[in-house]
């Protein structure tokens, strides 16, 4: 229930005055956007150069007629700290370096890259394997397409009440 009825023109309802609603810089334009973004840009940029991109990883994606492949770059990881896993139709890819110290500190790595298979592909053909320069290979066979069929007649049975 409103402690009081709505009208818009009311100045309860309307923090400024009607004269001051289109002057009123609440929505900065986009020179302005863009002139904030580049200076967090100049002032951030630097903080986040040596982040790895997300997906750095991935080399390359194959989706063809009859096979779907996956490769990774995992070459800092040795393949026993690594782990492939199935989960229906989801596809989990883990390395996880234990903690190392040295003169520095320590450094512990993981990652966790996770995909769908695409839903012609066929969950429990999915292999891996690891190249000797540390590239993860992740196929998986797909259902042969659907072989153009060949015109025939149905014949119409009658059915008799």
């Amino acid at each position: 229930m409103a402690l009081f009825a709505y009208r818009p023109c009311s100045a309860v309802w309307r923090p400024f005055p009607v004269e001051c609603e289109f002057q009123w810089p609440a929505f900065p334009t986009e020179r302005q956007v863009t002139r904030a973004l580049r200076q967090m840009d100049r002032m951030l940029g630097s903080a986040f150069e040596e982040w790895p991109v997300a997906n750095e990883s991935i080399r390359k994606v194959t989706d063809e007629k009859g096979r779907f492949a996956v490769e990774l770059n995992v070459s800092a990881f040795r393949p026993e700290e690594l782990a492939v896993k199935i989960r229906d139709r989801e596809v989990s890819i883990e390395g996880h370096h234990e903690e190392r110290s040295d003169q520095h500190g320590s450094v512990e790595q993981h990652f966790v890259q996770k995909f769908l298979l695409p839903g012609s592909a066929l969950p429990e053909s999915v292999e891996s394997s690891l190249s000797d320069d540390g590239i993860l290979s992740v196929t998986a066979q797909k259902k042969c397409a659907v072989e153009e069929v060949q015109s025939r007649n149905i014949p119409i049975q009658s059915i008799k009440n």
